[in-house]
C-alpha cells in the first residue's frame, strides 16, 4: 500500500514520519499490572473504529475513528496550553480531550497518552488531519 504521512487539515503542516497503514489496530500489550508497551511499532499506523474510552454506561468518551500512531512517529506536536488537557501522574493520561497542537497553526490535532497506566500512543483526530501518500525517493 506504500507509505503515508499525516498532515494538518488546517495548514497542511507535516505531523508524522512516513508510515505504513495496518489493516487493524493491534491489541495493546500489557507489560506488568499497570504498564503497556506502545500500541503500534514505529513506522506503522491504524484507524481505531472505536473510541479509546467509554463511560461506565458504555457511551463513547472519545472520538471514533482516530488515526493511531506510535509516539515516536509524531513530529514536533506542541503541548496544549490548558494544564487540564495534560493530566496524568507520570505522563499524559489522554482522558481530557486533545492535548497536542499542530506546530504550524496551533490546531488541536491529537491526543498523546503515555502515562504509567494508559496505552502508549498518539491518537490523531480524524477531522483534524489528512492522509497523504509519500514516496521515499
Amino acid at each position: 500500500m506504500g507509505m503515508q504521512i499525516l498532515t494538518c487539515a488546517g495548514c497542511g503542516g507535516v505531523l508524522t514520519h512516513p508510515m505504513s497503514r495496518l489493516d487493524s489496530l493491534p491489541v495493546a500489550t500489557q507489560i506488568d499490572e499497570v504498564s503497556y508497551a506502545p500500541t503500534l511499532d514505529p513506522g506503522t499506523w491504524a484507524i481505531d473504529p472505536e473510541p479509546r474510552w467509554r463511560t461506565s454506561e458504555g457511551a463513547p468518551a472519545g472520538t471514533i475513528g482516530c488515526l493511531v500512531v506510535n509516539p515516536a512517529d509524531a513530529l514536533d506536536l506542541r503541548p496544549h496550553p490548558a494544564l487540564s488537557r495534560n493530566s496524568g501522574c507520570c505522563g499524559h493520561d489522554g482522558c481530557d480531550g486533545p492535548n497536542r497542537l499542530c506546530p504550524g497553526c496551533g490546531a488541536e490535532v491529537a491526543t498523546l497518552s503515555d502515562d504509567c497506566w494508559t496505552y502508549v500512543e498518539v491518537r490523531f483526530e480524524p477531522g483534524a488531519v489528512r492522509v497523504i501518500s509519500h514516496s521515499l525517493d
